[in-house]
């Protein structure tokens, strides 16, 4: 395949794996690399991506994680200083990679640069997501001696005045339970007042938590173990092999005998669309599941 036709192939979406061309990415990697920076510079000046954009984006930021391409740095964490709520662009590239994956491929292709993750959390323009991603990339640094505790106790007051005027109660909460684990207990008070005014998001960390400053059990806090990221592992996931349920849940029509005109069984969702469940989310994070 030559580089045109993978990043077709990647930019088209029909629910299952594109093993073939994703081989060929790795074949052809030093020449695909100028298209994914120029694909992530492109999506920034985007307030809307057509959904080639975004499946041609979601396959790069995960063929960065495989191919371990520090080249692309730069241009991804531009591409991720932008809002993550729903439907945004960010949040339709990556769906629920944005929590899964995202923090792992940011530690691969950081190397151990810890400052442009600091400017992530300080930035007024990035979501709420991202900035978790971040805090988990550089308490994975801390553990691999990367970074120190110190780096914590000098930076975290700046994360959680952006945190706070942002409401990021839950990027606050996961900050909390990081400065806990590194018992930094000059940080309670603080938490203390952000609990009396519900803050944060109690259902990551309890108001006993904070009260005590501690954990009960280690297992309460969490270890995230970063540094690899296989792209054929994707080959599992439900929504890429290639069996589609709504198939033959439309296909089927115990009336169809008593209606005279034929069945027309409904269109089925785009990855991104609402899922006809009724449930709200998107048909990717709902049913195609």
């Amino acid at each position: 395949m030559t580089v045109q036709e993978i990043i077709s192939a990647l930019s088209q979406y029909n629910g299952k794996f594109p093993e073939q061309a994703l081989v060929a990415a790795r074949e052809h990697w030093a020449l695909l690399v100028p298209e994914i920076n120029m694909a992530f510079e492109r999506a920034v000046t985007k307030n809307e991506l057509s959904e080639e954009e975004e499946n041609f984006l979601f396959w790069s930021v995960l063929l960065i994680g495989d191919r371990k391409e520090k080249d692309c740095f730069e241009s991804f964490m531009l591409f991720l200083d932008q809002d993550d709520a729903d439907y945004s662009p960010l949040e339709c590239v990556l769906g629920d990679s944005l929590t899964e994956d995202l923090p792992n491929i940011v530690a691969i292709v950081a190397e151990g640069r810890a400052e442009p993750l600091n400017k992530m959390l300080i930035s007024m323009k990035a979501g709420e997501y991202v900035k978790v991603g971040m805090l988990r990339v550089l308490k994975h640094m801390l553990f691999n001696s990367e970074i120190t505790t110190d780096y914590f106790a000098n930076h975290a007051p700046l994360w959680i005045e952006v945190m706070v005027a942002n409401q990021h109660s839950f990027a606050l909460a996961v900050l909390g339970e990081i400065l806990i684990d590194l018992k930094l207990s000059s940080f309670q008070s603080m938490y203390l007042g952000f609990a009396k005014k519900d803050s944060i998001d109690h259902g990551m960390l309890s108001n006993d938590q904070i009260k005590d400053w501690a954990f009960e059990t280690e297992c309460d806090c969490r270890r995230d173990h970063y540094g690899s990221f296989d792209i054929m592992s994707v080959k599992n996931w439900a929504s890429m092999n290639g069996n589609n349920e709504w198939d033959s849940m439309f296909m089927f029509n115990p009336f169809e005998q008593f209606i005279e005109e034929p069945y027309m069984a409904p269109k089925i969702p785009r990855r991104n669309d609402p899922c006809l469940c009724g449930s709200g989310k998107k048909y990717k994070k709902c049913c195609l599941n």
